[in-house]
C-alpha cells in the first residue's frame, strides 16, 4: 500500500508492520506501537495541536488538550478514541 498524505517516516513504519504481519512476528506489537504513536504525532504537529514528544503514545492520547482536539475538533468517535487504550494495553501487556 502506498501512503501519499503521510511522511517517509509513517510510510517506514507501515512497512515495518506489515513485514512483521506477514512473518507472523511478535515484533507486531512493537511495529503497531510505532505506528500509532508516529500517526498521532503527525496529525498533532499539522494541526498545530502542542503535545509533549517524550511521552508515549497513550501519554500523548490523555493530555486533555489532545483529547479535546480529537474529540471535538476533528470528531473522532469516542469509542474509537476509547478502543485506542484498549489496544496500547494489549500490546503492552504482550510485550512484557
Amino acid at each position: 500500500m502506498e501512503f501519499k498524505l503521510f511522511t517517509d517516516k509513517i510510510r517506514l513504519r507501515y512497512a515495518t508492520l506489515e513485514k512483521n504481519i506477514k512473518s507472523k512476528s511478535n515484533s507486531f506489537y512493537d511495529s503497531y506501537l510505532d505506528l500509532l504513536e508516529e500517526t498521532v504525532k503527525y496529525i498533532l504537529f499539522e494541526n498545530s495541536v502542542e503535545y509533549d514528544s517524550t511521552k508515549t503514545c497513550g501519554l500523548i492520547l490523555k493530555a486533555e488538550n489532545v483529547k479535546n482536539f480529537l474529540l471535538n475538533e476533528i470528531k473522532l468517535d469516542v469509542k474509537l478514541y476509547e478502543k485506542l487504550f484498549d489496544y496500547i494495553k494489549k500490546c503492552n501487556d504482550h510485550k512484557h
